[in-house]
Parts: C-alpha cells; sequence; structure tokens
C-alpha cells in the first residue's frame, strides 16, 4: 500500500502528458505476476496532483493491493482514498465495510431448484388447488402459494448451496478479479442535489427515490403532441394489417411469448401484474449522483407474457412503418449501417464551406420522459386500431415503482410517464 507512482488503467490520469501502453501493461504484468487485487476502492478517484493552478496533472499512483490470503481472511474491507489536504498525495485509510442489518429480501426464482426431482411434484400440486375468485385472482393466488412451498423446498435442500460455493477459492478468487472495478453496492455514498454526501443506507434509499419519483412518478407541465394529420401523410397500416393485430391470441401465441422470456432473466415481484422493481446499473466507473445509474426495469414475468404477444405483431408493421434511415430494433435493419454512414458524414465536415449541423438526441427523453399521451397520438395516427391502441397503453401506463438497493426494495409509486428500459413495448413505441 502506498505511492507505486504507476497507473493501472489509461484514464488513471488526466491532464498533461497521457500514460503510454507500454507503462500501463507494465504495472498490470507486475500487479498479476505477484497475484495481487486491488483492494475495493472509495473516496478520491485521483491521488495524486501537482497542485498547479492552470492545466493541473491529476493521476492515481497509490494504490492498495490484497492477495488472496487476506481475502478469505478480510473480505469486508475497503480503500478509503481521504482528500490530500496540504500534500500533493492522498492519504489511504483501510476501513472495515459496515455490515447491513437484516433486511427483508425480495422472494427470487433460482434456476437450480427446477433440477430437484421434487421440483415438479411441488408445482403440479400447487398448481391443481382451484382457489375461488376470477381467473387472474386465482392466479395471483397460486403464484403466492407457490412461492412459499418453493421456499420450504430451498430450505430442505439447497440452504448450504452459497457456503458450498464460497469454499470454492478458485471461482471466488475470479468472481473477485472480475468485479475489481466494479462499485460495491454496501460502500455507496451519494450527493444530492445540493452536493452534501449522504453514506446512511436509509438517506441513499431516500434520494433514489425521490429522484425516479420525482422523473418517473411526475407528468411534464407541457408535452410535444403527435398529430395525426401530419403522420397520416406518410405510411400508416393497410386494412390487412389492422385485421392482422387484431386476430384472437392462440395458444400457440402465448406458449410462444412464454418461452420467448430468457430462463436467466430477471423478474418483477411475484403477486402484482404490472409491478415493477428498479434495478440501478451505474453509468460512470465512480457514480456519485442517481442520474449516473441506468434504471433498468424487471417486469412480472406473467406481465411480460400478456405484452410480448401484442409485441410480436407490432413488429410485423414496423418494416412499413418506419423510415428507412432509422434502423434501430427493426427486423432486417442493422445499426452499424447508420454507424457508418454517419462515420463517412463526419469525417469531412470541416472541409466544406457550406454551413451543416448535427443534431444528438437526448435519451434519457426518450425513454424516461416520453409522454403516454404522446405515444396514444402516435399510434392512432400511424392507424392501429382502436382495441389495439387501448392494450399497448394499458400495459404502459398501468405501472407502480420499486426502487431496488443492495438486494431491497423501496418505496411504491405510481407512474406517469416513461418507458421502462426492460418492458417489451418500449423498444417498438420508440421506433415509432
Amino acid at each position: 500500500m502506498g505511492d507505486f507512482n504507476a497507473v493501472l488503467n489509461m484514464d488513471d490520469r488526466i491532464g498533461g502528458n497521457p500514460a503510454t501502453v507500454n507503462q500501463v501493461m507494465e504495472f498490470q504484468d507486475f500487479v498479476e505476476s505477484c497475484g495481487l487485487l486491488e483492494l475495493p476502492p472509495k473516496g478520491s478517484t485521483y491521488t495524486w496532483s501537482d497542485r498547479h493552478e492552470v492545466q493541473r496533472m491529476l493521476s492515481k499512483i497509490d494504490w492498495a493491493f490484497i492477495n488472496n490470503e487476506w481475502l478469505l481472511q478480510m473480505p469486508a474491507y475497503i480503500a478509503n482514498y481521504l482528500p490530500a489536504g496540504i500534500s500533493d498525495h492522498s492519504p489511504i485509510k483501510v476501513e472495515l465495510l459496515n455490515a447491513p442489518g437484516r433486511i427483508s429480501k425480495p422472494f427470487k426464482y433460482c434456476n437450480i431448484w427446477a433440477t430437484h426431482p421434487k421440483f415438479l411434484e411441488v408445482v403440479t400440486t400447487t398448481w391443481q388447488n382451484v382457489g375461488s375468485g376470477y381467473a387472474m385472482l386465482q392466479v395471483v393466488k397460486k403464484l403466492k402459494s407457490l412461492k412459499r412451498n418453493l421456499k420450504v423446498l430451498n430450505k430442505q435442500y439447497f440452504r448450504n448451496i452459497i457456503t458450498e460455493a464460497e469454499e470454492d477459492r478458485t471461482k471466488l478468487g475470479q468472481i473477485w478479479k472480475a468485479l475489481q472495478f466494479t462499485p460495491r453496492d454496501q460502500n455507496l455514498q451519494l450527493k444530492d442535489v445540493s452536493d452534501v454526501i449522504h453514506v446512511e443506507p436509509e438517506d441513499i434509499a431516500r434520494l433514489f427515490v425521490e429522484f425516479y419519483q420525482e422523473l418517473l412518478g411526475s407528468k411534464a407541465s407541457t408535452r410535444t403532441k403527435a398529430f395525426k394529420s401530419f403522420l397520416s401523410n406518410g405510411h400508416v397500416l393497410t386494412f390487412e394489417q389492422q385485421m392482422e393485430v387484431l386476430q384472437p391470441n392462440s395458444n400457440k401465441d402465448v406458449n410462444k411469448a412464454m418461452f420467448s422470456i430468457d430462463n436467466n432473466k430477471s423478474f418483477g415481484p411475484n403477486g402484482y401484474i404490472n409491478a415493477t422493481n428498479i434495478t440501478l446499473i451505474p453509468k460512470a466507473s465512480n457514480p456519485e449522483y442517481a442520474s449516473q445509474f441506468r434504471p433498468i426495469s424487471c417486469c412480472n414475468t406473467l406481465y411480460k407474457c400478456i405484452s410480448e404477444v401484442p409485441c410480436e405483431r407490432l413488429k410485423q408493421a414496423l418494416t412499413q412503418l418506419v423510415a428507412e434511415n432509422q434502423a434501430t430494433f427493426v427486423t432486417g435493419r442493422s445499426l452499424v449501417h447508420t454507424v457508418l454512414i454517419c462515420h463517412d458524414l463526419m469525417r469531412h465536415y470541416n472541409r466544406k464551406i457550406t454551413p451543416r449541423c448535427l443534431i444528438k438526441v437526448d435519451l434519457r427523453k426518450t425513454y424516461d420522459m416520453v409522454s403516454w399521451e404522446f405515444i396514444e397520438e402516435a399510434l392512432i395516427g400511424y392507424e392501429f386500431p382502436v382495441t389495439f391502441t387501448q392494450l399497448v397503453i394499458a400495459c404502459v401506463t398501468s405501472t407502480n415503482f420499486s426502487v431496488k438497493i443492495n438486494e431491497q426494495g423501496y418505496g411504491y409509486f405510481e407512474g406517469k410517464r416513461g418507458l421502462r428500459q426492460g418492458d417489451p413495448f418500449h423498444l417498438f413505441c420508440l421506433c415509432l
């Protein structure tokens, strides 16, 4: 632990002369040959500064490394890089992570349960119990009953599976190496709009919930309208396509929709058809604000089955409705083509006298801030049947959200706008 006067990655230095590939590779080879791993970092991203007022150079050349023996005996430690103060180097303080208190984790289905001989018996017995109420209520009751029975199965036959996995030292080392540059949720700290740092789990959860409640749970004061008269001048659905999207759902359609969902996909909370867990994926190496996380929506499996059928029919119409220069998310088209065309256009932009411009679209507004009324107006403008339009809007607008942090859900609020990244509808609505 200390000043190694070397960087481990190209982006560990800003300002001044950039690090060379040979310098980086030499230090990486040294660390690997010694069997070292970086202690999970916290605090300052850069640990050294030349302290110049103008054109300051910053580097991360101070490191805290550990080996496998340390990892096995003391796994819950981090390296806190403190503010430099009067020195040009940041002090390094090794800290013990605060173990989180007992939390109530949501139910998760484990694929390994299906390998047990009693799995099908448990599922079949539970599902054959006929409950009272309308059909969808019976499904919800059966799911809740199945959840209890699967928990019993897990406790009887799989309770030690995590302990057994942790005993595999080689696999543990590989996992640690893969995660060494990933921010640790247990060590999460967050800044609010006033740049005040919060470290307590309750405060961090509150900031996330408030951020997404403002983003997804409120309507914009003004919005853009999708004018039917404008859309009708372009390609719209033909009568045959309108009849196609209104075809009754068959058992084959439902079966195809259900089995199109990947076995290893995350899922939303059980018991509510359109309740959604927001899983946070960092967009930066050291995120400090809630806006630096990408919200991925884990929709309920039953909802995905319901929405996949109309999505499949919507997909068939996209090739006619979407302009040829829109290549993304349309069957038979590739995003690579538009990237190559854009590259060729930009290459000679500065060589011409004629004025020109490039427009950058804010995809955050496209996903998280799009108005539901705009989506409905667009579907009507493309002359989708009223019944189909109502189905799409019902799926999009009946959302409720919780934010998952360290496996625990926080908040429960109603959505008012936006398309969920994870909803089968979001890519097709984005194209339109």
